[in-house]
C-alpha cells in the first residue's frame, strides 16, 4: 500500500467515493509504510488492538492525524466470545536468566543516560538511539529463554488434562524464534506430549 504504484492508483480516484481501510493501524505509523495514507481519501477506518505504536510519539500522532481519534473501543473481556474467538489467556511468569537480566539491566542505565539527555534538549540522534534500544531491551524479553521450556511444561500439563494428543495447537513465536521453537519442541516434545 505504500508503493509508488499504489499511491498513484489511489490518487486517482474521487475522494468522495474513497474509502480507506487499515487493518492493523499502528504499522502505518513507521515511516516507510506513511506513504500508504492517501490524503484524497474522504473516507478513514483505521483498526486495531493497539492503535498507538510502542514508543514512537510521532508515529502515533500520524494515525491519530489521518484517522482521528478512537471512535469505538471495547475490553478483551467484551471480545472474547463476541469479536474473538472464545479463548482462555493464562499468562505465565517466566525470569530472565542471569546474562539476560545484565544485558536489560545495561541497557536500562544506557536508555537513563540518553533520556536524562534528551530532557534537557530535543535530538533526533537521541531519539533514535532511545527507540534502538528499547527495541533491543523488548527482543530481550520477547526471547527469554526460559519461555520455551515454559511452553514444554504447559503443552504437557494439557496433554494430561485432555488425555489425547494435542493439535491444531497456534503458538506465536518472538520475530526469529519460530524455527528454535520447532527444534524445541521436536526434541523435547513430541514424545513427551504425544504430538
Amino acid at each position: 500500500a505504500s508503493s509508488d504504484k499504489f499511491v498513484k492508483i489511489v490518487g486517482s480516484l474521487p475522494s468522495s467515493k474513497t474509502l480507506i481501510i487499515g487493518d492493523e493501524v499502528h504499522g502505518l505509523g513507521s515511516s516507510h509504510l506513511r506513504n500508504a495514507l492517501a490524503e484524497i481519501a474522504d473516507y478513514r477506518l483505521g483498526l486495531s488492538a493497539t492503535p498507538r505504536r510502542w514508543y514512537d510519539e510521532e508515529g502515533t500522532e500520524v494515525i491519530f492525524n489521518y484517522f482521528g481519534q478512537t471512535c469505538f473501543e471495547f475490553t478483551l473481556d467484551d471480545a472474547i466470545g463476541k469479536f474473538l474467538t472464545n479463548y482462555e489467556y493464562n499468562p505465565k511468569l517466566i525470569y530472565l536468566n542471569e546474562e539476560e537480566r545484565n544485558s536489560y539491566e545495561d541497557l536500562s542505565k544506557r536508555l537513563l543516560v540518553l533520556k536524562q539527555r534528551l530532557d534537557k534538549h530535543t535530538d533526533s540522534d537521541t531519539e533514535d538511539k532511545i527507540k534502538m534500544l528499547l527495541l533491543r531491551r523488548a527482543s530481550i524479553i520477547a526471547n527469554a529463554s526460559e519461555k520455551i521450556p515454559e511452553l514444554i511444561k504447559l503443552l504437557s500439563k494439557l496433554h494430561v488434562e485432555y488425555k489425547e494428543s494435542l493439535s491444531g495447537i497456534l503458538i506465536y513465536c518472538a520475530p526469529g524464534s519460530h524455527k528454535r521453537v520447532l527444534i524445541f519442541l521436536e526434541k523435547n516434545g513430541h514424545q513427551k506430549l504425544g504430538c
